[in-house]
C-alpha cells in the first residue's frame, strides 16, 4: 500500500475509497472496504453514505477498538452498531484537537447518490486540511471549497467524476495535492489521464 507523507500526517490508500489517515495521535480511516486483517485500530471512522463499498459492517469490525467513534450518514448507521455520530450535509465536529465538518455529495444526472443520502468529509488536523469527496460528482458546493491540502477524489465515472469532471474540480480549487481514488476495482477510471489533465502545479500522487 503506498503512502503519502504530509506536514503532520500520513495518508495510505488500502484501495478504492478507503484511506487511512495518520497523525501523531489520531487514527482516522474513510469508508472502509476490504480492510486487511491486523489493521491498525481506529480512533475515528468517518462513512460516507451506506453503499457496500464504504459501509461493511465486517471490515469496519476489523479496525474498532472500545474507544473508536463512528461518524456516519443517518442511512449508514442502521447498518452499524457502537459508538456512532450521525451527521448531515454542513455539520462540523470537534474533538481531540479535530475537526471535521461535512458537505453534500450527491449525483446531478446519475440516480445513484441522491442529494441528502451522502457527505464528503473536510478534516482539519490543525496542521493539514483534506477533502474526502466521498461518492458524487461535480457540484456547486465543491466549488466554494477554498484552503484544502490534500484532496482525495473519485474518478471512476458511472457512480461519480470522471477523469475530466475531477480534474476539472481540482484544477478550480487548487489543492496542494490531488490522489485519485474509486476506479480500477469496481468502477474503470485512468489515473493517468486524470493526471495529465491535471494542473501541472497540483502535485497528483496516484497511489493505486
Amino acid at each position: 500500500m503506498a503512502s503519502l507523507r504530509f506536514r503532520d500526517t500520513k495518508l495510505t490508500l488500502i484501495g478504492h475509497a478507503t484511506f487511512r489517515i495518520e497523525t501523531p495521535d489520531i487514527t482516522i480511516y474513510t469508508d472502509p472496504f476490504r480492510i486487511p486483517d491486523n489493521s491498525p485500530p481506529a480512533d475515528f471512522i468517518l462513512i460516507s453514505h451506506s453503499h457496500y463499498d464504504h459501509c461493511d459492517p465486517g471490515d469496519i469490525k476489523k479496525i474498532t477498538k472500545e474507544s473508536t467513534m463512528i461518524i456516519a450518514s443517518e442511512e449508514a448507521k442502521r447498518k452499524l452498531k457502537g459508538d456512532i455520530q450521525t451527521v448531515t450535509q454542513n455539520d462540523e465536529i470537534t474533538i481531540r484537537g479535530l475537526t471535521i465538518k461535512t458537505i453534500p455529495a450527491y449525483n446531478i444526472n446519475k440516480p445513484y447518490h441522491p442529494k441528502g443520502a451522502g457527505v464528503g468529509f473536510i478534516i482539519d488536523t490543525g496542521q493539514t486540511t483534506i477533502y474526502f469527496a466521498g461518492d458524487t460528482d461535480y457540484t456547486d458546493e465543491m466549488k466554494e471549497l477554498k484552503d484544502i491540502d490534500i484532496c482525495l477524489v473519485p474518478i471512476g465515472g458511472t457512480y461519480t467524476m470522471d477523469e475530466k469532471e475531477a480534474s476539472g474540480f481540482v484544477n478550480h480549487i487548487k489543492p496542494k495535492v490531488a490522489i485519485p481514488m474509486h476506479y480500477g476495482s469496481i468502477t474503470p477510471g485512468d489515473p493517468v489521464e486524470f493526471k495529465r489533465l491535471t494542473d501541472p502545479q497540483i502535485d497528483v500522487r496516484i497511489m493505486a
